[in-house]
């Protein structure tokens, strides 16, 4: 192989060897390129946090207040006679029906008294058969010296004496009448004592208070016994400031909301409005009857929403979703990756909530937060995917 040969197959090689190595320095170097391109337009894309839309079949507007159950009925009952308690049959917690007996005052000395009683009215019934006979027998002797007396057989001082002995028993006859009314009298006195003498229940309900009294202690005549609730119909009373009341009415619709209970709220309505305004503290009481009150207990906090306005069937957005913009209403909503501007109406608002009547194309998201720079058709990532994926 001659010079020049030699040159040309050094010159071949070298040429070989560069292409080799500038094919394995471009490689990779088009894989940075593709990562970098694939960062850039993970940039471009906006991060928002968003909601599903729901909708409801009603949506209310309104009011709320602050309020304290209590019950529609509640009675203290006291001790109507004097004596020693003889029984305590309920305490505190137990239920009780109408009627029922709740505790015993002994009733000894009332029964004696009632026996005396009974005696003294058998005595007045025999005074009085004994004051009929004399009345009976003065009424034929002034009869017959009437008589007498007309026939000239008998002096005027004879018969005035027997229409004196008739008047004296015809008084007596009245006397013996009013002894057996008065007996009769005592006597009714005396049962309603021992009637009374066994306490019962006014109203079904509960035992809220039994003053914790023990048998054998002596009581006097009203006594606190027991204090029964009627469980059956509570109702939220609320203070109503007076710049306010003008906005509830009777038989307005409330939802009553009981703390860390995740049944409620439980429907109800107005029930009444204090005709006046309490001067110290510029309010107006308002009572709202509960329909259904078997989760309440007189004494707890309670939050009652009067419902004003409702909407049917409307789609219930939080208020930071909607946008406002030469005076038009919008939201953003995440359609895929990509974000929309829908304008809508919207209707009535509660606390941090609003509705709106528009039609929300299926399985967008609304976006919350991250919108304030958006236009139609931006990239756009859920906060929650973006986090997911870069961990």
């Amino acid at each position: 192989m001659n010079k020049k040969s030699r040159i040309h197959a050094v010159t071949t090689g070298v040429a070989v060897l560069c292409c080799l190595f500038g094919f394995m320095a471009c490689k990779p170097q088009d894989k940075s390129k593709e990562a970098a391109s694939e960062t850039v337009q993970e940039i471009k894309k906006t991060v928002v946090t968003t909601v599903a839309p729901k909708r409801v079949p009603v949506f209310y507007s309104g009011m709320q207040e602050n309020g304290t159950i209590e019950a529609v009925e509640q009675v203290t009952v006291k001790s109507k006679v004097s004596g020693r308690l003889e029984q305590m049959l309920v305490h505190q917690g137990d239920v009780v029906e109408a009627g029922q007996t709740v505790a015993l005052v002994e009733h000894k000395s009332i029964q004696a008294r009632l026996e005396s009683a009974k005696a003294d009215l058998v005595v007045s019934q025999a005074q009085l058969a004994q004051a009929k006979v004399t009345l009976a027998d003065a009424q034929k002797e002034a009869d017959r010296y009437e008589k007498l007396f007309k026939d000239g057989y008998c002096t005027e001082q004879q018969l005035t004496q027997r229409r004196t002995t008739l008047r004296t028993a015809q008084a007596g006859l009245a006397v013996s009448q009013a002894n057996i009314a008065k007996n009769k009298a005592s006597i009714g006195e005396i049962m309603v004592d021992l009637d009374e003498a066994t306490i019962k229940a006014p109203i079904a309900g509960v035992i809220s208070d039994d003053f914790s009294h023990t048998p054998g202690e002596m009581i006097d005549k009203d006594t606190l016994i027991v204090e029964v609730v009627g469980m059956d119909r509570l109702y939220a009373r609320v203070n109503v400031a007076e710049q306010y009341v003008h906005r509830i009415s009777k038989g307005m619709k409330v939802f009553i909301s009981l703390l860390g209970d995740k049944k409620g709220p439980y429907e109800g309505s107005v029930w009444r409005i204090q005709p006046t305004v309490d001067t110290a503290t510029r309010t107006t009481r308002v009572d709202a009857l509960a329909n259904d009150s078997s989760a309440m207990r007189p004494g707890m906090f309670v939050t009652v929403f009067f419902a004003e306005e409702k909407m049917e069937n409307p789609v219930v957005l939080p208020m930071d979703a909607v946008k406002r913009s030469n005076g038009d209403h919008f939201i953003w909503l995440m359609i895929g990756d990509k974000a929309k501007r829908l304008i809508v109406r919207p209707g009535l608002k509660n606390g941090n909530e609003t509705a709106i009547e528009d039609v929300i194309p299926e399985g967008a998201r609304v976006i919350i937060t991250g919108g304030d720079n958006l236009k139609d058709g931006d990239l756009v990532v859920e906060a929650n995917h973006q986090a997911a994926a870069s961990s």
